[in-house]
């Protein structure tokens, strides 16, 4: 339980690579105990492990095996379908598959009245990016602006950054420059705040095409 716990506080962290080996463990020990409901927590902070580590191939086939075992019969914990549903969607969307994602989100959308804030933000960030992905820029931003609010009052201050930062995507492809500005500043500041320097290259990736879709070549450049 210990390395279960040290692995989901790593991949908290954004740290996915140093996340796997106790995770990996975690698997091992609950298996060998026969305590498969451990286990299967165990494997999904294992995928999400891969999924911060940019190994979707691994991160996908794990989270399916875990769907897989509940729909056989498995009890776990009431909410993991619906956290295993939105983390597949968060891998699709990840490598280009948008339909695959929307399928998993539709699946997982009656399943999410009953979740707290922090998780139906999650939820719902999941559902954005992959209206996003699809072409569906009105209803990227519609959800993303609920995702927000919700993160805004569970105070995750990540969250809420990275989230600036795809809304501020949606508005560039809708024409609205001014919106996505004032979104990339905040996910900047926000990001400035918590000392968080992976997700700034996002952040600037951002800024570069607002600055070329306003005609601005230079100041995309200095970016």
């Amino acid at each position: 339980e210990l390395l279960r716990g040290s692995a989901e506080a790593l991949c908290r962290l954004n740290r996915g690579l140093d996340a796997i080996r106790p995770a990996s463990e975690s698997v091992e020990l609950f298996r060998e105990l026969r305590r498969d409901r451990d286990a299967a927590m165990s494997s999904y902070w294992l995928a999400y492990a891969f999924y911060l580590s940019e190994n979707s191939s691994e991160a996908r086939s794990l989270l399916q095996s875990i769907l897989d075992r509940l729909r056989g019969g498995l009890k776990v914990e009431p909410d993991l379908q619906m956290r295993l549903l939105t983390a597949l969607a968060s891998v699709e969307t990840w490598d280009g598959s948008h339909e695959a994602a929307l399928g998993y989100l539709e699946e997982a959308r009656a399943l999410s009245s009953d979740l707290d804030d922090k998780r139906r933000a999650a939820f719902l960030s999941t559902l954005a990016l992959a209206y996003q992905g699809s072409g569906d820029m009105e209803g990227a931003i519609r959800v993303g602006t609920e995702s927000l609010v919700l993160y805004r009052t569970a105070q995750a201050e990540r969250e809420v950054a990275q989230l600036h930062n795809h809304l501020a995507n949606a508005f560039v492809a809708v024409g609205n420059l001014q919106r996505a500005s004032e979104l990339a500043t905040e996910a900047r500041q926000g990001l400035a705040r918590l000392g968080d320097s992976h997700e700034l290259p996002y952040v600037i990736d951002t800024e570069a095409r607002i600055a070329l879709a306003g005609g601005d070549v230079d100041a995309a450049i200095r970016v």
